[in-house]
C-alpha cells in the first residue's frame, strides 16, 4: 500500500475531483481509513478540507494526517447516506466515531403471512418476506407505507391468523378504508395476495397505478371541496417520482455478493469491484493493468479476475461480471468452484433488476478512475521530458527519441526470461516491448542471461537493418538501460563492442531495499534525489522492466501447470498447483520443502502435504 501514498500528489488529485454526488474516503500514512464523508458534489467538499481555515480543531487535525483520499461515485445524495454509513460502520474511522450512531437504516418489510402485513423494520432476516430499502430517511418510508396502505389496504396490524383464530369486528383501519378487514374473514386469502403482488410491484418502481389512484382521489377530494385532503393527493402525486428516484431496492434474503466491471482505453484497462452485502455496497477495490496489447482482452480480464480470487480471503457464491459472454462466466464459476470448494458458484452477467443499477453506478466508477489514470500519466510525461533532458546532457546527445530497458527474472533457475520495454519521446511504447526465453543458460546466471537477450535483440537490428526490413527490432535505440550495476553494464558494452555498434549504456543501480538509488554512466556512479524528475522517470522504468518480466514469468508458470509434474501427485488439483508455484515461486523450491513448510501453502490439508512430500522424497 505503501506506493499509493508514494505516487499519490493530494493538489494534483484535488483538480481531477468531478462535480458529482459521492462518497469520499481519508487514508492516513499507514494508509488506514481516518475518515468516511458524503457530498451532493465531491469537487467542492473534498476541496475545501485543503483550502479552508476550519474553526473545529478536531477537523484541522484529521487534515493533517490525511496522506490520500479516494472517493465513489453515486447517483444522488440518497445513495451516498447510505453508502457512507456502511462504510463508517465496517471501517470505524477515527474521526467519523464520535459523530456517527450505529443505528441501522429502516426498511419496508412484506411478511411472508397468509395475509402478509407491510411493516417497517430496522434489520433483516433471513426469512421468506420481502424488503425494500434502505430509506435514509424515516419520512420516505412512512410515505410509501401510508401510499401502499391507502391505494392497496395492505394491513399493518400485529394479528397473527396462524393459529386459525380470527376476530368478530374489525379494527378502525377497515372504517377508515385502509384495511380490507381479512381479521374477520372480510377478504378471501387468494383476492388479499393479489393485493400483496401489486403492492410489491408498487413498491419495486411501477407507480402507474397508484398515481392513477392519487389523481382520481385528488380530484373527488377537490370536488367535495376538502382542499386539505386534496392538496395532501397532490403533494404525494408530486413526490412519487422522486421517491423512486432514490434506488429502492427490494432485498429478498440476506446474502453477500460481488460485482466486477470493467473501463479502457488505448493500453490501459481498469477493473471495478463492489463489494455487497445485504444488497449494501460497502467496499470497492480496482485494479490498474497497463500494457496488455500483446494480450486479448478476455484473456487478461480472465486471468485478472482469477487472481483477485485466488488472493481473496472470504467464499463468495455470487459474482456478476458486466460481460454478457457464457463461455466466459462459465470458465469464471467452474474456476472458482475449485478454489472455494464449492460444488456451484453463481457467475452471471445482470440484465435487470438491483444488480444491473448497481452495476450501472460501478461502470461509473471504473470509467471515472480511468480518466483519473490517463490523466495522471499524461503529467508524468510532461515530466518525463524534462528527464529526457538530463539525460541527454549526461550522454552527450541531441536525440533522444528511443530508450530501451533489459531485465531478466527467474527463481531458483527455473523459467529464466528476458524482457525488454521501450520509451519512445518519454511515453511507453509497448507495443515495442518484447519477451525473451532464455534458450543457453542454465541455473542462475544473470551476466550470460543478459548477454544472450541483447546478443539476439542487436543480431535482429543488424540483420533488419541489411535487408531493409521494417518492425520493433529494426529501429536502433538511442539509450540503453541495464537493471543492474557495473557488472551489467560491462555485459552490455561487451555485446555492442563485438556488434561494432556505439550506444549509450546507463546501470539502474539499487538499494538493499530494491529501490532505485543511482545510476552507473561511463564508469561512473551518481546518486539521484528522489525527488527529482529523472529519478522518478527511471524509477518508473526499472518498475516497469521489472513487472514486465515477473508477468511473462509468471505466465509461463501457469502455461506449464497444465503439463507440470504436480498432476501426477494424488491430491493436486488446478487450485493446489497454482498456490503451491504461487507460495513457494518455482518446483524446485517445492522439492526442497518440509511437510510443515508445505502445510503453509493455503488451504493445504495434512495428506495432501504428505503425499507432496513424498513424491519428491521417494527413495530410487
Amino acid at each position: 500500500m505503501q506506493g499509493n501514498l508514494d505516487k499519490f500528489n493530494i493538489n494534483e488529485e484535488l483538480k481531477k475531483l468531478p462535480d458529482k454526488p459521492g462518497v469520499y474516503i481519508m487514508y492516513d500514512k499507514d494508509d488506514k481509513i481516518i475518515y468516511v464523508g458524503k457530498s451532493v458534489s465531491l469537487k467542492n467538499r473534498v476541496r475545501s478540507y485543503f483550502h479552508a481555515n476550519h474553526k473545529y480543531k478536531k477537523v484541522e487535525a484529521m487534515v493533517q494526517q490525511i496522506c490520500r483520499f479516494e472517493y465513489i461515485i453515486v447517483n444522488n445524495e440518497t445513495e451516498s447516506l447510505v453508502l457512507e454509513s456502511n462504510l463508517i460502520k465496517k471501517n470505524r474511522p477515527k474521526y467519523n466515531i464520535d459523530l456517527k450512531d450505529d443505528k441501522q437504516y429502516p426498511y419496508i418489510k412484506i411478511t411472508s403471512e397468509k395475509f402478509p402485513r407491510i411493516l417497517k423494520v430496522r434489520e433483516i432476516k433471513d426469512d421468506k418476506a420481502q424488503y425494500f430499502g434502505p430509506f435514509p430517511t424515516i419520512s420516505d418510508l412512512e410515505k410509501l407505507i401510508d401510499l401502499s396502505i391507502s391505494v392497496y389496504r395492505i394491513r399493518d396490524c400485529n394479528l397473527s391468523f396462524n393459529n386459525g383464530k380470527f376476530l368478530k369486528r374489525p379494527c378502525i383501519s377497515y372504517h377508515l378504508k385502509r384495511c380490507d378487514a381479512p381479521c374477520i374473514r372480510n377478504i378471501t386469502a387468494e383476492d388479499y395476495n393479489f393485493l400483496v403482488k401489486k403492492t410489491l410491484k408498487f413498491l419495486s418502481g411501477d407507480s402507474k397505478e397508484v398515481k392513477s389512484f392519487l389523481k382520481d382521489k385528488m380530484l373527488i377530494a377537490s370536488k367535495n371541496r376538502d382542499y386539505e385532503l386534496a392538496i395532501k393527493y397532490r403533494d404525494y402525486l408530486f413526490e412519487i417520482d422522486n421517491l423512486f428516484s432514490k434506488q429502492i431496492f427490494n432485498i429478498k434474503k440476506v446474502k453477500k455478493y460481488h460485482l466486477i466491471s470493467y473501463s479502457y482505453s488505448e493500453n490501459t484497462l481498469i477493473i471495478a469491484v463492489f463489494i455487497v452485502n445485504d444488497g449494501l455496497v460497502i467496499a470497492r477495490k480496482h485494479f490498474i493493468i497497463d500494457n496488455y496489447m500483446n494480450l486479448e482482452f478476455e484473456e487478461i480480464f480472465s486471468v485478472a479476475i482469477r487472481q483477485f480470487y485466488l488472493e481473496y480471503k472470504d467464499v463468495i457464491k455470487e459474482i456478476y461480471i458486466d460481460y454478457d459472454d457464457e463461455n466466459f462466466l462459465d470458465s469464471i464459476s467452474k474456476f472458482l468452484q475449485n478454489v472455494f470448494s464449492l460444488s456451484s458458484v453463481l457467475v452471471k452477467f445482470p440484465k435487470k433488476g438491483v444488480k444491473f443499477e448497481q452495476m450501472k453506478i460501478l461502470k461509473k466508477n471504473a470509467d471515472e478512475i480511468l480518466s483519473k489514470h490517463l490523466s495522471n500519466s499524461k503529467l508524468i510525461n510532461i515530466k518525463y521530458l524534462e528527464a529526457i533532458k538530463y539525460l541527454q546532457k549526461l550522454i552527450s546527445s541531441n536525440e533522444l527519441k528511443r530508450i530501451e530497458c533489459y531485465d531478466i527474472s527467474n527463481i531458483s533457475g527455473d523459467y529464466n526470461v528476458g524482457s525488454m520495454v521501450v520509451y519512445k519521446n518519454g511515453y511507453k511504447s509497448s507495443k515495442d516491448y518484447r519477451k525473451f526465453k532464455i534458450k543457453t543458460v542454465i541455473g542462475i546466471d544473470d551476466y550470460a542471461s543478459h548477454k544472450e537477450m541483447l546478443t539476439r535483440r542487436l543480431d535482429r537490428f543488424i540483420k533488419d537493418t541489411i535487408e531493409n526490413n521494417i518492425g520493433s527490432f529494426s529501429e536502433k535505440p538511442d539509450l540503453i538501460l541495464m537493471d543492474g550495476g557495473r557488472g551489467h553494464v560491462n555485459v552490455a558494452l561487451e555485446v555492442l563492442s563485438e556488434k561494432n555498434l556505439n550506444i549509450p549504456v546507463i546501470g539502474l543501480v539499487k538499494n538493499d531495499k530494491h529501490k532505485t538509488k543511482g545510476i552507473i554512466y561511463d564508469d561512473t556512479y551518481i546518486e539521484l534525489d528522489v525527488g527529482t524528475n529523472v529519478y522518478r522517470f527511471l524509477f518508473d522504468i526499472q518498475e516497469e522492466v521489472h513487472r514486465f518480466a515477473i508477468n511473462y514469468h509468471r505466465s509461463l508458470q501457469t502455461k506449464k501447470l497444465q503439463d507440470s509434474v504436480l498432476d501426477e501427485i494424488d491430491g493436486v488439483g488446478e487450485v493446489k498447483k497454482i498456490r503451491l508455484l504461487s507460495h513457494f515461486g518455482s518446483i524446485s523450491a517445492i522439492k526442497k520443502a518440509t511437510v510443515e513448510e508445505i502445510l503453509s501453502v493455503d488451504k493445504m490439508d495434512k495428506k495432501t502435504a504428505k503425499n507432496i512430500f513424498d513424491f519428491f522424497n521417494k527413495e530410487v
